[in-house]
């Protein structure tokens, strides 16, 4: 399929704009609304976009790792996230305080946790994505 250079320039803004967006999403989640769950929905749109316009193969590519090497990762962080205080109850939360001079920035167990959800739900809506995108293409194809 040939693209547009306005279709090409376009994805590549909102991809990106999709991307920090997430990301601002996740960073403000155990504050405000938003975290983990809402940010990686946000980041498996930009998949989902890239998928549509280009195909599978494009939507892999953005991945850079198999969905379920996300899922895997993901799931991993959230339950470190749960264990890291081991004499206390399961999911209780450590904070740390960063000093950057202009600024104080707190970090805790919650960011990791929220981490940890953002990246299973980027792995397991791109991998129906690509997946849904796989059998239309071999049901266009007729195989």
């Amino acid at each position: 399929m040939k693209s547009s250079p306005i279709l090409d320039i376009t994805l590549r803004w909102l991809v990106v704009l999709l991307g920090i967006v997430s990301f601002f999403l996740l960073l403000r989640g155990h504050d405000e609304p938003g975290g983990g769950f809402s940010g990686g929905l946000l980041a498996a749109s930009a998949i989902i976009i890239t998928t549509i316009a280009y195909g599978a193969d494009a939507g892999r590519k953005l991945l850079h790792f198999q969905p379920l090497s996300y899922i895997a990762v993901g799931l991993i962080l959230s339950v470190l996230a749960g264990l890291f205080q081991w004499d206390a109850v399961f999911m209780s939360s450590i904070w740390v305080e960063l000093s950057l001079g202009f600024t104080i920035i707190k970090l805790g167990t919650p960011l990791l946790f929220d981490l940890g959800v953002y990246i299973v739900v980027l792995g397991v809506v791109s991998s129906f994505v690509l997946e849904i995108e796989s059998i239309v293409k071999i049901k266009k194809e007729g195989l």
